[in-house]
């Protein structure tokens, strides 16, 4: 597929004005400044557990996060590159009853990872791993692989996709356990919709840290465990080692087992100004409109049904907000 720049992705109407562009399918988003970026800690990990101090270069660009609102300060990083590193890392960390946060991909919201009183950062971006796994029949996919990278890889191998979100350096980590949605919701649910199972570093009531796989098997007795991931939020109940994807279909036949990618996806998005026509009256119009439209275009079956939009109201420190469709 051709590259596809963030000029042609994205044009910004003026005043409220707007633009529509088509792409191809989701798997486009490997072009330019629109595709993941590399993780800092992929070029550390390896072997072993890797420990990153503050007098150490590399430390500065692994305790930053997307929003420069936070900077961290723990006392140091450990990157790790599989599972085993993880529970080698939580151990170590349990051991000097220090208080850990989690990183995969740094996007977000609230200062999770940044918090002044987490004093050890494990760093599972480089557990980027995409591949289909025959044996669970399920799309194995690493907590530290970036979205746009997950749809590329999807849609060239098998031409599939999963509704994730629209953000291509967002990482998988902390995406699913949240629900992870996107422009393909309405099409075809959320991306928790798909998930199979979950490989995940624990620590019993005994404080005995271990690795174990969940699945949504009604048989498997750690299925309470897979439920806890689908929607409720990562970092509750262990880490996330990895995901696996699929839906009920039968076979063995990896195209059939996640939703097709579409054809292309038609792009628009509008600019509203926070100026003195942006009144209070205005804005909640605005927000009640946006919401009323869409739950009465909900229905299946309906010919808005697949129709995606987004209201991004961001500060008015911005100059603008914006309404992605």
């Amino acid at each position: 597929m051709s590259a596809i720049s963030r000029r042609r992705f994205i044009r910004h109407g003026a005043v409220a004005g707007g633009a529509a562009v088509a792409l191809p399918a989701l798997g486009g988003w490997a072009g330019e400044a629109f595709a993941a970026q590399p993780s800092p800690a992929a070029a550390i990990a390896g072997g072993e557990l890797v420990k990153v101090t503050p007098g150490d270069p590399r430390y500065a660009t692994l305790v930053a996060g997307a929003n420069g609102r936070w900077k961290g300060t723990p006392d140091y990083v450990l990157v790790a590159s599989d599972a085993d590193q993880v529970a080698q890392a939580v151990r170590e960390t349990l051991a000097k009853g220090l208080r850990f946060a989690v990183k995969s991909g740094g996007h977000c919201y609230e200062d999770f990872t940044t918090h002044s009183g987490v004093r050890v950062l494990i760093d599972i971006s480089a557990m980027a791993a995409i591949e289909f796994d025959a044996s669970r029949r399920a799309f194995a996919i690493g907590p530290g692989a970036q979205l746009g990278s997950v749809y590329q890889k999807l849609y060239d191998g098998w031409g599939v996709t999963l509704p994730g979100g629209t953000c291509p350096s967002v990482a998988v980590g902390g995406h699913i356990p949240g629900g992870g949605y996107g422009p393909l919701a309405r099409s075809h649910g959320i991306t928790v919709d798909y998930l199979y199972a979950i490989e995940i570093v624990v620590v019993d009531r005994a404080g005995t840290v271990r690795k174990i796989v969940a699945t949504r098997e009604h048989d498997d007795p750690n299925r309470e465990l897979w439920w806890a991931h689908t929607g409720a939020g990562g970092g509750n109940y262990g880490i996330v080692t990895r995901y696996w994807f699929r839906n009920d279909a039968g076979g063995l036949d990896p195209a059939a087992l996640l939703p097709r990618a579409p054809r292309e996806l038609i792009i628009s998005e509008v600019t509203f100004p926070w100026d003195n026509t942006m009144t209070e009256a205005a804005f909640s119009r605005l927000l009640r409109n946006f919401s009323a439209w869409h739950a009465a275009n909900d229905s299946a079956g309906h010919p808005y049904a697949r129709l995606f939009s987004a209201l991004k109201p961001r500060h008015r420190s911005a100059g603008e907000f914006l309404m992605s469709t």
